[in-house]
Formats: C-alpha cells, sequence, structure tokens
C-alpha cells in the first residue's frame, strides 16, 4: 500500500548442481544427516554415448554383445571387463577433484562429474568412476551398486538376476596398467578369462 515495509539482507550458499552434499552436522557437531543416496542421482544410462563405448566394446573382441545376465557369471565378469579396457584404452585415469564449491562446516559435500564430463576430460575420482560404470551397467541390464564408506566410494555389480551374489570393482585402478602391450585379442581374453 505504498508504504515502506524494510529491507533485509541474508547470506546465503548456492551450490553447484555437481556439489553434492554427503552429510550434515549439527551445531555440536554430530552427524545429522547421510545424503550418500543423492550420488545415484548422477547415474545416467540414456547419455548417448554409451552406445559408443559398448561398440568399442565389441569391436576390441572381449565380448560379442551384451546381454546382462542371461549368460550367466562368467559372462558378467566378461561384459564388466569390456566395459573397463575401453575406458582404459581411452585414457581414463584417476583424478582426484573432489573440492566442492560450497565449504562448510554443517555440511559436507563433494564435487561429482556428469558423465559426459568424465568421458571427455578421460579422468574420474571414485565416485566419478563408479557412477560411469553404474550407468553403463544399468544401460546393458546389470544391477548396481555405490557403495559409499568414509571419503571413497566404489561400484558393486551383481553377478545374477536375483542380486544374490555381488563382486566389486575398484574404477580408480583405471590407468594402472599399460593394456597396450596386450595388442592380441584372443591373448588379452586369455590372460583375463582363462577357461
Amino acid at each position: 500500500n505504498d508504504e515502506k515495509v524494510g529491507e533485509k539482507n541474508q547470506i546465503v550458499t548456492v551450490r553447484s548442481i555437481n556439489d553434492v552434499p554427503l552429510f550434515s552436522r549439527d551445531e555440536k557437531g554430530a552427524l545429522q544427516n547421510d545424503y550418500g543416496f543423492l550420488m545415484a542421482a548422477f547415474v545416467n544410462e540414456n547419455n548417448p554415448n554409451i552406445d559408443l563405448l559398448l561398440r568399442e566394446a565389441i569391436n576390441t573382441g572381449v565380448v560379442d554383445s551384451f546381454s546382462g545376465h542371461q549368460s550367466g557369471t562368467s559372462e558378467v565378469y566378461r561384459q564388466v571387463f569390456a566395459i573397463w579396457n575401453v575406458l582404459q584404452r581411452r585414457g581414463m585415469k584417476y583424478s582426484s577433484i573432489t573440492t566442492p564449491t560450497g565449504d562448510s562446516k554443517r555440511v559436507s559435500s563433494q564435487y561429482v562429474r556428469f558423465f559426459d564430463d568424465t568421458i571427455e576430460t578421460s579422468q574420474a575420482n571414485c565416485i566419478d568412476g563408479t557412477v560411469l560404470f553404474a550407468s553403463i551397467l544399468r544401460k546393458i541390464g546389470i544391477n548396481s551398486k555405490i557403495v559409499m564408506i568414509p571419503s571413497h566410494a566404489f561400484l558393486g555389480f551383481s553377478l545374477d538376476e536375483d542380486g544374490k551374489n555381488y563382486a566389486f570393482l575398484e574404477t580408480t585402478a583405471m590407468g594402472d596398467v599399460n593394456i597396450n602391450q596386450y595388442n592380441d585379442k584372443k591373448r588379452l581374453r586369455d590372460i583375463f578369462f582363462e577357461k
């Protein structure tokens, strides 16, 4: 009604969409809420780059197709290895970029790359690599889990459709092996999957 109502200033923290809260603490510093489940929001099985990666993986000869759990446990391992192999050949390396944009004493968070950012830069920290693999595995029908432990994340993937048996993958190991020494596709298969 044309009356001055006054002004109020307040400082707020605006976080980047990639700055994911992990947990919050109360005024005394005690753990209050666990937000680790938010990491799953970065899993994107519909990213068009996945089809290109899968085609590259088939071209290596490690697998002939991607069938999820349909062909048994050994084929699940082969499919996961075929994906790891392609990312390794593309030069994917561990990169410990975790610093969030909005630092806070009450909310701990971590920077997480989008699928495209990880592929374009060929860099991934533990959660980036885990989210990348979870996205690809979801696309091909292999159930996976993001396993969160203090200061680290790694991938769990089911060996059967029921999800009763899981194996685990340390994605930060990508880049630790000189895979170029294995030029022969058959030799590569024999080394990692002895019959």
